[in-house]
Parts: structure tokens; sequence; C-alpha cells
């Protein structure tokens, strides 16, 4: 998992790189999910068939009453199929996906947490299409650098862009 943190650094550098479309919008989004960085608000710029965006939110709290939060950077495009609907969206999102407890050499839970890191392959569902306002589903299939468990899984996104 080491080769994510240089990607997380490249990756926000391209998300505002201009798509070659003439007319490209920049947009606010609400929501919850992965690509929310939690329960939180995304910056996007949209094409017709093309989204970038990045996103901060919060993740959640410990049992110390620390919050945490977390960012995404993604890209989708809704032209990877030759589908005839801007409403299906496929891409990668990268990001800081949520938190865990530190374990130390011998296994044990240290009492400290800290940030998982991880990258996601996406799906988006636009209910009215990639570059007008509307509810977006997503589901994501999660890679992350996890010290308990095998670091797979599957993340949920629900929100509006406004």
């Amino acid at each position: 998992m080491k080769k994510i943190i240089p990607m997380l650094l490249a990756f926000p550098l391209s998300v505002f790189a201009d798509p070659g479309d003439d007319d490209p919008l920049v947009t606010i989004g609400m929501g919850l999910g992965v690509q929310y960085g939690g329960l939180g608000v995304n910056l996007a710029r949209i094409s017709d068939h093309d989204m970038k965006y990045l996103s901060v939110g919060l993740l959640g709290e410990n049992t110390h009453d620390e919050k945490f939060f977390g960012f995404t950077v993604g890209w989708l495009r809704t032209d990877l199929f030759n589908l005839d609907s801007n409403r299906h969206g496929f891409g990668v999102s990268l990001g800081r996906m949520g938190w865990e407890e530190q374990i130390d050499d011998n296994g044990e839970l240290t009492g400290r947490d800290r940030y998982i890191y991880g990258i996601g392959l996406d799906y988006v569902y636009f209910s009215e299409g990639i570059d007008r306002p509307g509810k977006r589903y997503g589901i994501s299939l999660i890679r992350a650098d996890t010290e308990i468990g095998n670091g797979a899984g599957i993340g949920f996104s629900y929100g509006y862009r406004f």
C-alpha cells in the first residue's frame, strides 16, 4: 500500500486540469459516503461526460471524542462503455477512507488511532445526468492500507449536486 501515498500526492494536481470542453461547470454537492469524504461536501468540475472532484467530510468520532476528517479526490466518466446516457459514471477515487486503532509489534491494540488511506473503483448513478443538478447514488470497491483486516471493502455514497 506504500504505492498509494505517491498517487495521493500526484492525483490532486490533475483533478482540475482542463477537460478540453468549451464550457465546463464548477459545482458544489453534499452527501454521505466515499465521494464526499464521509459526511461532507465536494467541489467538482463537470463536463458533458466527465466529473473531477475534491471532497472533504467528517468520518466520525472515536471513543475519546476525537473527530476524524476524510478527503477524497476522484474522476468519473459516463462514456467509458459507450452508453447512450450520461447517468452512469465509472471512475476512480483516492483519499482518507477511515481510521483504525494502531497495533504494536506483538499484535496488541495500542489505544492510538491512525488514518486509513485507500483507492476505490467507483460506480455512480446520476438521477438527472452528470451535467445537471440532482441526486447521486454510488458504490465503491475499496482497497486500503489497514493494519487490521484485509484492507478490502465496499463503500456506498448518497448525495445531491446543486
